[in-house]
């Protein structure tokens, strides 16, 4: 649902020649957009190639909608370990080594001069044939653990700050073991960066459910062993404030972005199907200030049970 895409410097300065080309890249990245930039080479080093080219063509409105482009661009990014970066080679060439180590949804790039078939060149960017670059907001997947968690895994294998939001999860019922350990092996794979800072599952707690004791135990139990080796989970519960928001919709939330599940986060029957759908900006900010923010709407129940994976994968 959300894709890393490597761009090259000298091409955003190509775009920021043409209005129109300008105005189609800024409205296809960021928050809301299956799109999203990776921080590769390193941020400082990326934004001074840009700015150098730029300001190079002494043409004070390049130089206006480069600056406004790489700030659009790098207000939430992906940000790729770039400690093999080589200062002998140039940026593709480094870009498509590293894409060895750990794949790009796509490279956009001046010129392919090796056909690398995920490179996109500047006249095929925007290709209404091209299913790599017209990526849905949206798809219809089976209630089934592998499928649930390959939709939303290049969102989940490059995120920081990971939250699964499902009100009637409790880690005993067993349709929650198989799909969140799915989601958790799609964390832990094919990342090109750093292992998540936070992990966390909230549900709600109702009158008379279980006990802390109770709580932490099933937790323990049924997730130590499914949670790769490295990784930290919080679990966590609340409850609805009186006259605030009522706790139901199942979100899958990011630092990159959300997802919506409309049926739930758990496994469903025999030829059950779910549509997750890409929250859009206004949206996830204000979903993301609900459950994550300073001021959150719920209320905390009970003790917060952190459990550490042990599966060696």
């Amino acid at each position: 649902m959300i894709h890393e895409f490597a761009i090259e410097p000298e091409l955003v300065v190509y775009w920021c020649k043409d209005r129109q080309e300008y105005r189609y890249i800024h409205e296809q990245f960021g928050l809301g957009r299956p799109r999203m930039m990776s921080e590769y080479p390193k941020l400082s080093k990326w934004r001074k190639q840009i700015l150098q080219s730029a300001e190079a063509l002494q043409d004070d409105m390049v130089v206006q909608r480069t600056t406004a482009l790489i700030q659009a661009l790098t207000e939430n990014r992906i940000n790729r370990d770039s400690s093999g970066w080589d200062n002998q080679k140039t940026w593709l060439e480094n870009t498509e080594a590293d894409h060895g180590r750990c794949p790009f949804h796509l490279i956009l790039a001046m010129n392919n001069p090796r056909n690398h078939g995920r490179i996109r060149t500047p006249h095929v960017i925007g290709d209404s044939e091209d299913n790599a670059w017209n990526l849905p907001h949206g798809v219809r997947t089976a209630r089934r653990a592998h499928e649930m968690a390959q939709a939303v895994s290049a969102m989940l294998s490059n995120s920081k700050e990971i939250c699964f939001i499902d009100p009637y999860f409790s880690p005993e019922k067993t349709q929650y073991h198989q799909s969140f350990a799915a989601f958790f092996k799609a964390i832990a794979q094919l990342r090109g960066g750093q292992t998540p800072q936070t992990i966390e599952i909230h549900s709600r707690l109702d009158t008379n459910g279980p006990t802390d004791e109770y709580f932490r135990e099933e937790c323990e139990r049924n997730f130590s062993r499914r949670i790769p080796a490295g990784l930290d989970v919080l679990f966590s519960r609340w409850r609805n404030k009186p006259g605030g928001p009522s706790l139901h919709n199942r979100y899958i939330l990011t630092d990159l972005g959300g997802v919506t599940f409309l049926n739930g986060l758990g496994e469903g029957g025999e030829g059950a199907l779910d549509d997750i759908n890409l929250l859009d900006k206004v949206q996830y900010q204000d979903i993301w200030q609900q459950y994550m923010g300073p001021k959150v709407v719920f209320e905390k129940v009970g003790t917060d049970v952190l459990v550490s994976g042990t599966l060696r994968m």
